[in-house]
């Protein structure tokens, strides 16, 4: 899964401090590498 956010600290209370399957415990190793995505991939509708 690619996300964007500012920092390491926005993901964790931003995004997944809300996640339903980190809530329900469904995703408990959860592995977070910074890398770089070019721009259209960000901007593509989902």
């Amino acid at each position: 899964m690619i996300v964007d956010y500012p920092s390491k600290e926005a993901l964790m209370s931003e995004w997944l401090a809300q996640e339903p399957y980190v809530i329900g415990k469904v995703w408990t190793d959860i592995d977070i590498k910074p890398c770089k995505v070019p721009g259209f991939i960000l901007d593509a509708p989902v």
